[in-house]
């Protein structure tokens, strides 16, 4: 596939592809972090591996989760790390990895960052930071945080000074000496979004710049929450508030239902799906496709309404097109493997998941949302947004600012942003310089 990258963004490849200090790749939400990343790896002569915290984000990026690829406990800590690396079966691929590349690194916690680099420094019997390894980190920081639960949240805090990678032992390391091991590009294009006001807007919202004329402009988009727009996705704070919705909806339906059932092989997890196990639909549903058709006739994140199903496939009218014949997808989870005849780490299929790329649409979450795009969107925060960067997400996720509706208004309340995230980045672009 050819890629018409923009000056900043080639600039951003080569030095993904020439530079030899580690990397952290950030940019406002629709910037094409994640096709510069794809473009790196399927062009580069390296012997890269890459990793995510979730189960769905190393989907999307055909790789593996960190514990994963590690192999780490659910509750590795740096010294465990350590221990795993002496036992490892899987040496040879540490001891060859050039580099590892980790994404959605702004939901990567400070202590599993330490682990990584305590086991590669143990594995590569190296002491330098990663063991030697070059880490390029793709990520924005002004998107969800990682997640810390209230029984793990007064131990990290006696640890590190918060909860984000940039609180790890080793990144700090990488400041040493005048920042000579760590370089930081910001991509500033954005091609969600075309409107220049709503950028503007979006813009001032991620650095918790917002004023009173944006929040009005906004708000002049509130519609009653009983004014339910048909063609509208809602984008909801909690999960049981989106399945409240859909189940609700989907209940007003009269017919059949058509039930379609998931088939795993080899090592897929559970938490890993990108459909639910059992997909359940009827004529009339809203519903969310979950892949990009090879024949560009839809994209993850496409919405529609579903025509007709029948047995082993769907009929779905998409928003602003015609009637889709959808069948089952398979997707693949991988493993990295070290082929000694050739010296290069090998990433080879591990497991499948078969199902049909559907999921019930008149609501999703934020959380689900995010790494989507949509044309129309209702967002319904409920009580109020509670994480960094939700509103930001829920905001950006459309493409204009005419396909966007609130149920409740938002208030400068509604925007939270961890000002340790903004005077990080801060700190960042005074010391790092452009790319």
């Amino acid at each position: 596939m050819i890629v018409d990258f923009d000056e900043d963004s080639q600039k951003a490849l080569n030095s993904l592809e020439s530079s030899s200090e580690n990397i952290f790749l950030t940019g406002n939400a629709g910037t094409g972090k994640s096709t510069l990343l794809d473009h790196f790896r399927n062009q580069t002569g390296q012997n890269v591996a890459v990793v995510a915290p979730t189960g769905v984000a190393a989907l999307n990026v055909k790789g593996e989760t960190i514990h994963s690829f590690f192999g780490f406990p659910p509750n590795v800590t740096p010294e465990k790390a350590s221990l795993e690396a002496k036992h490892s079966k899987k040496a040879k691929i540490y001891t060859n990895l050039d580099v590892l590349v980790i994404d959605e690194i702004s939901m990567v916690r400070a202590d599993l960052l330490d682990s990584i680099d305590s086991f590669l420094r143990v594995v590569r019997k190296n002491r330098e930071v990663f063991g030697g390894v070059r880490i390029i980190m793709v990520g924005d920081l002004h998107q969800l945080p990682p997640v810390v639960t209230s029984q793990e949240r007064s131990a990290l805090e006696n640890l590190y000074e918060t909860p984000y990678f940039f609180s790890s032992k080793v990144f700090n390391r990488l400041f040493e000496g005048l920042y000579s091991q760590f370089k930081f590009i910001e991509l500033q294009t954005i091609y969600r979004q075309s409107e220049k006001r709503f950028i503007n807007i979006l813009n001032r919202i991620r650095n918790n710049q917002a004023t009173s004329e944006d929040l009005q402009t906004i708000n002049n988009q509130l519609i009653g929450e009983g004014d339910l727009i048909d063609n509208y996705i809602i984008l909801t704070a909690m999960n049981e508030q989106a399945d409240k919705i859909n189940q609700a909806r989907l209940d007003e339906i009269e017919g059949p239902v058509y039930s379609f059932h998931a088939v795993r092989t080899g090592d897929f997890s559970s938490q890993q799906g990108p459909a639910a196990d059992t997909v359940l639909l009827k004529t009339g549903a809203r519903v969310m496709l979950l892949n990009n058709d090879p024949q560009d006739r839809w994209i993850n994140g496409t919405t529609g309404t579903l025509f007709r199903a029948e047995s082993g496939c769907a009929y779905v009218r998409i928003d602003g097109g015609g009637v889709e014949k959808i069948e089952p997808v398979t997707w693949t989870s991988y493993k990295t493997s070290y082929n000694p005849d050739t010296a290069v780490l090998e990433t080879k299929e591990a497991g499948s998941f078969k199902q049909m790329p559907i999921r019930l649409a008149w609501a999703i979450t934020i959380h689900k949302s995010q790494g989507k795009t949509f044309e129309k969107v209702v967002i319904d925060l409920g009580r109020g947004a509670f994480a960094h960067g939700q509103t930001y997400v829920a905001l950006s996720r459309c493409t204009t600012m005419s396909g966007l509706r609130l149920i409740r208004p938002l208030t400068q309340q509604s925007i939270i942003m961890d000002k340790r995230v903004l005077e990080f980045l801060d700190r960042l672009r005074q010391s790092a310089g452009p790319p």
